[in-house]
């Protein structure tokens, strides 16, 4: 079993680290629909080259697809395991559970996904978060013991971005990259939430980038587990965060593209 050293420059939650901020005055005319459950695909913006695309009910099957096919080829590279079949099925599952929920946002190019993630807003009367129910972190205390707001709760997952096909169609789809993509992930959530913050699990490859090149304020706050074929760790990133990242980087749409 391929295990993660829990790395001394990854600080763990303390409360008194805390700063909450409020929204952020971001403009952007991109239509967001006023529910997260829609059966059919919506387009937010074109950019050259691709566009932002929340995906519908009715494609979640492609959605699951893509991200386990990123998911298989990726994580062997970094140590771990491709996730098998059976956890295949099991994430499809899990994101049909979330449907009603959950915003499935991606990237797309000629119909084609080339990057994508999941965010759904927790709802503790209809289901537990992965959070929960596979790393057992008791989420109502921590929610409680922070004094936090539950529906500002979103947990962030599934994030993939296929750099091979990014690379086919050229230096057009250069900015379909992590940062936008996290971009448009919180500008998403801030308009159904006025403080979010993130509940997720990521690989220590993933919070490395969060912290040291983004700069975001992420917080390790259990222990690592074995989940899709690599360790992953719950984390939580306080709205404080999200919002320095929005204003630092923006959605870029007045240079790069027209919202719908």
């Amino acid at each position: 079993m391929y295990l993660c050293e829990r790395s001394s420059k990854i600080p763990y939650y303390n409360k008194a680290m805390i700063t909450e901020v409020s929204k952020n005055g971001l403009l952007s005319t991109a239509i967001i629909p006023r529910n997260l459950s829609h059966d059919h695909d919506i387009t937010l913006a074109e950019y050259e080259g691709f566009e932002v695309v929340l995906v519908g009910t009715n494609n979640l099957f492609k959605f699951t697809k893509f991200v386990y096919q990123i998911y298989a080829e990726n994580f062997p590279k970094r140590g771990g395991q491709a996730p098998t079949l059976e956890e295949f099925e099991e994430m499809q599952k899990a994101d049909r559970t979330f449907a009603n929920h959950t915003l499935f946002l991606t990237f797309q190019s000629n119909g084609n996904i080339i990057a994508a993630a999941r965010l759904t807003q927790r709802n503790d009367d209809l289901y537990q978060l992965p959070t929960e129910y596979h790393y057992g972190f008791d989420l109502n205390q921590f929610i409680a013991n922070n004094k936090l707001k539950s529906s500002n709760c979103w947990h962030a997952g599934r994030t993939a971005i296929d750099k091979k096909r990014c690379s086919k169609y050229g230096n057009s789809v250069k900015q379909a990259n992590l940062e936008l993509l996290m971009s448009w992930s919180i500008h998403l959530i801030q308009q159904y939430s006025p403080n979010p913050y993130y509940i997720h699990e990521c690989e220590m490859y993933l919070i490395r980038i969060l912290q040291r090149i983004y700069g975001w304020h992420t917080y390790v706050i259990g222990e690592g587990k074995m989940d899709l074929g690599t360790v992953s760790y719950p984390l939580y990133t306080p709205n404080s965060s999200l919002a320095r990242h929005l204003q630092k980087h923006s959605l870029r749409l007045d240079a790069h593209a027209n919202a719908l």
